[in-house]
C-alpha cells in the first residue's frame, strides 16, 4: 500500500483519538501503540521523505467499520501518513 496522507487528530497527550481516511471518519477504539522509529537505509540517494515514529491502533466508524492502523509521521512533508491498514 503507498502511504497515504491522512488526517489524524492527537489528544494532549500526543496520542491519536480520530483519523479521516478514504472519506470516512474513524474514532479510536482502543489503547493506541507506539511503533519504532524506522531506519531508513539508502545506497547513493537519500530518500525523498523520512518516516518517523508512529502509532498502531484500532479505530471504528459510526457505521462500525473496524480497522487496525498502522500511521507514521512523514517528517519530511510534517504530515501523517497511513501505512497500513488491517480489517
Amino acid at each position: 500500500m503507498p502511504h497515504t496522507p491522512i488526517a489524524l487528530w492527537l489528544d494532549e497527550r500526543n496520542t491519536p483519538r480520530r483519523l479521516v481516511w478514504s472519506g470516512e471518519r474513524y474514532r479510536v477504539s482502543d489503547s493506541p501503540t507506539r511503533l519504532p522509529e524506522l531506519l531508513v537505509e539508502w545506497a547513493t540517494h537519500p530518500p525523498r521523505g523520512t518516516l518517523g515514529g508512529g502509532w498502531r491502533f484500532q479505530a471504528t466508524t459510526l457505521s462500525g467499520d473496524c480497522r487496525v492502523f498502522d500511521v507514521r509521521l512523514d517528517t519530511a512533508r510534517d504530515e501523517w501518513v497511513l501505512v497500513h491498514t488491517y480489517q
